[in-house]
């Protein structure tokens, strides 16, 4: 029997996509076991049975992937650098709080749920369970609440 995936690991679909697990489900009519997962690129949310999410790809489909499996576990360090938006990368490396707080004000209204966690866990926040815009302005409240910390403070 495969592994069954869990929340917060990654994998690379057949198609090249690098996707994040959010949780697994049970599809309350059917019964059937479910794997609800994240586009890392584009945030998109999308379930699947674990049955399809465990096989292999569509030989008559796809026959220049014959046996390939349908999804591969990922480190998260192999994944695709250019999946992460760049304004990602500039919240990181940026060095002040006011420079950080510019940079999420740019990403107010296209910030994915997994760019959002990833800044989160970077701050030291647990924003496990937040909706993605209690994580916006959760992030918003902690850096307004740092640069006005460190805007008052005596300089010698």
């Amino acid at each position: 029997m495969k592994n069954i995936p869990t929340a917060n690991e990654y994998y690379r679909d057949y198609l090249g996509n690098d996707v994040v697990i959010l949780t697994l489900a049970t599809d309350a009519e059917e019964g059937d076991r479910m794997v609800v997962y994240q586009s890392v690129r584009s945030g998109e949310n999308y379930v699947i049975t674990l049955e399809k999410f465990q096989s292999r790809v569509n030989d008559s489909k796809h026959p220049e992937l014959k046996g390939a499996d349908r999804f591969v576990k990922l480190d998260p360090s192999a994944i695709s650098n250019a999946s992460v938006d760049p304004r990602l990368e500039a919240f990181i490396d940026a060095r002040t709080t006011s420079e950080k707080l510019e940079i999420l004000r740019t990403m107010k209204e296209d910030a994915t749920d997994v760019m959002l966690t990833i800044m989160g866990t970077y701050l030291d926040m647990d924003l496990e369970n937040k909706s993605r815009d209690d994580k916006y302005n959760a992030i918003k409240n902690s850096l307004l609440m740092k640069q006005q910390y460190e805007g008052g403070r005596l300089r010698d």
